[in-house]
């Protein structure tokens, strides 16, 4: 079974992470609900999985002049100021919060694309 999860979590996050839709939505619950894995453990593997996929689509889409330059500066930038916020956290904070986190962040994203898709 646990080979199966994996299975599926690489397929179906590679096929989302190259659309941009953030594969590691997927890969993390499956890593930490599924198959038990730490979520410091987990966020590594997802870091591995996915920036070989993410640096192919990036290609792609500059490619195809789909990148907007503006959104991208300001979102590396933030996300770096974010990354430095957190670092000094991680290894902190005991799991318990970072699964109960990455809980909530599900519950809000989900909450927020049914939201948008019945509003519009």
């Amino acid at each position: 079974m646990k080979t199966l999860y994996l299975i599926l979590a690489g397929a179906i996050g590679g096929l989302i992470g190259s659309m941009g839709l953030g594969g590691g939505t997927l890969l993390m619950p499956i890593l930490t609900f599924c198959l038990k894995v730490s979520p410091k453990t987990a966020s590594w593997i997802n870091l591995v999985c996915f920036l070989p996929t993410a640096a192919v689509a990036l290609v792609i889409h500059a490619n195809n002049k789909m990148l907007e330059k503006g959104a991208v500066i300001y979102l590396l930038a933030f996300s770096f100021l974010g990354l430095a916020l957190a670092l000094p956290l991680l290894g902190r904070l005991p799991e318990v919060v970072l699964k109960k986190s990455f809980g909530w962040f599900l519950v809000l994203l989900g909450s927020i694309s049914l939201i948008a898709l019945f509003i519009g």
